[in-house]
C-alpha cells in the first residue's frame, strides 16, 4: 500500500499537549467506523481515563475500538481498571506481558524485556495521529508548563492509511488476538485504503500536501529514507533533536563524514531524562562529537522527549524512534519522513528556539562532570 513517499497528504502538528490530547479526544467521539491506538505509555490518570471513557462511549456506539498497549511501559494499568472497557466492546490486548512462571523465565524474559511496542499510534477512521507524546499528564500545561518537551502530528492522505496498517501488523503478533478480529482489522483496512485511493488520486490543490515516507523498524541503513543515507548525503545542515543520544556505529560515522564535508551538525538533547543512567552514557558519547566541532546543547527548563531530525531545510523526520540501541535493534517504533521546505524550515526555527534556552555543552563541562 502507498510504497515510498506519497502526497496530497494534509498534516497538522501539535507541540503542545493540551491541544493533541483534546483535539484527538474529540475526534474520537466522533468516529463512525473504527478507533485503533497503540500506546506504549497510558496511564490511568486524569487524561488516561478521559481516553479510556471515549473509547467506552464509542465501543457503545458500536464502532470497531481496539486498544493495544505495552504491558511494561503501560505497567499501571490493570484488568480491573479495563473491565467496564471490556464489557462495553473494546478490544484490549497486552503487549508482550512478563511471564515470571514461564520455564524459559531469564532468556524469555531478557527478550521480552527490550522487545517493547514503543508506538504512540491513533487511527480514527482515515486519520492517523504518531508523534512522540504518550497519553499522561506530563504532556500537559495544566498547572503550569508540562514537564515533557514532545511534538505529535496529525495525518490525512495516503499517508495516513500507510500509517494505520502498523497497527494491523502490530495485531497479527498478538497471541491475545483472536483470528476473527484480527480478519475484521485486515478487511476493514482493505476497506478504507480502496476507498481513500480514489479520493486522494483525484485531491484538488489547495491542502496543505506534503510527500511522506514511512519506514518499518526492521528496515535498517539500506534504506534510503534511513538516518545514516540521510546524513550521508546532507548538503548544508542536520539538527538533531532527541532525548537520549547513543546512536548506533553506522550513524556515528556518517554524522563524522559529515563534518568533514562542512555540514552544519547541532544537537540537542535532554539534560535531565526519565531513564536513570542515560545522561551518564549520554555525556559519555557526546564527547566525541564535541571534540570535533558540533554543536551539542543540553535542555534543562522542561524534560525534552521529542525525536526529530531537520535535514537542509527541506525533509523532517519524526516519531517514537530514540536514538539508542533499545529502539535500533529491538523495538517496535514508528519513524516518519515528510520532505516539505515549509513544514521543514518551520521545525528548523522551533529547534533554533529550543536552543536558546539550552546550555551548550563544551569539553570543559564534560571534563567537569
Amino acid at each position: 500500500m502507498f510504497p515510498g513517499f506519497t502526497d496530497a497528504n494534509k498534516i497538522r502538528f501539535f507541540h503542545v499537549g493540551n491541544d493533541y490530547f483534546s483535539t484527538v479526544i474529540d475526534e474520537i467521539s466522533r468516529a463512525r467506523e473504527r478507533v485503533w491506538v497503540e500506546a506504549y505509555i497510558l496511564e490511568p490518570d486524569h487524561l488516561g481515563y478521559l481516553l479510556l471513557n471515549a473509547l467506552k462511549s464509542t465501543a457503545l456506539r458500536g464502532v470497531n475500538v481496539v486498544l493495544v498497549y505495552d504491558a511494561i511501559g503501560s505497567g499501571n494499568l490493570t484488568e480491573e481498571g479495563l473491565t467496564h472497557l471490556k464489557e462495553a466492546g473494546v478490544h484490549i490486548h497486552p503487549f508482550k506481558c512478563l511471564k515470571l512462571d514461564s520455564p524459559t523465565y531469564g532468556i524469555k524474559m531478557w527478550k521480552d524485556f527490550f522487545y517493547r511496542t514503543h508506538r504512540k499510534l491513533i487511527v480514527i477512521d482515515h486519520i492517523t495521529y504518531s508523534g512522540g507524546m504518550n497519553f499522561s499528564t506530563d504532556y500537559c500545561n495544566i498547572n503550569g508548563p508540562a514537564n515533557y518537551v514532545d511534538s505529535h502530528a496529525r495525518f490525512e492522505g495516503p499517508a495516513a492509511i500507510e500509517l494505520s496498517t502498523v497497527l494491523v501488523e502490530t495485531a497479527s503478533l498478538l497471541k491475545s488476538m483472536p483470528e476473527e478480529q484480527l480478519k475484521h482489522m485486515q478487511i476493514m483496512q482493505t476497506k478504507f485504503y480502496l476507498r481513500y485511493q480514489v479520493t486522494y488520486c483525484s485531491m484538488q490543490s489547495g491542502l496543505i500536501c506534503s510527500d511522506i515516507g514511512f519506514q518499518h523498524p526492521e528496515t535498517k541503513a539500506t534504506n534510503p529514507t534511513s538516518l545514516e543515507h540521510v546524513v550521508d548525503n546532507a548538503e548544508h545542515r542536520c539538527y538533531f533533536t532527541t532525548p537520549y543520544f547513543l546512536p548506533s556505529k553506522r550513524l556515528e560515522r556518517a554524522i563524522f563524514r559529515a563534518v568533514r564535508r562542512g555540514v552544519d551538525i547541532k544537537i540537542l538533547i535532554a539534560g535531565k531524562t526519565d531513564v536513570i543512567g542515560i545522561t551518564y552514557a549520554t555525556r559519555y558519547m557526546i564527547r566525541r562529537f564535541v571534540d570535533v566541532g558540533i554543536e551539542v546543547y543540553e535542555m534543562y527548563r522542561n524534560e525534552l522527549h521529542a525525536k526529530q531530525l531537520v535535514v537542509d531545510q527541506s525533509l523532517l523526520f519524526l516519531g517514537s524512534y530514540n536514538l539508542d540501541n533499545i529502539s535500533y535493534k529491538y523495538n517496535m517504533e514508528t519513524k516518519i519522513a515528510i520532505k516539505d521546505p515549509h513544514i521543514a524550515v518551520e521545525m528548523e526555527r522551533k529547534f533554533h528556539h529550543n536552543i536558546q534556552g539550552s546550555f551548550l555543552v563544551t569539553r570543559e563541562y564534560i571534563a567537569a562532570t
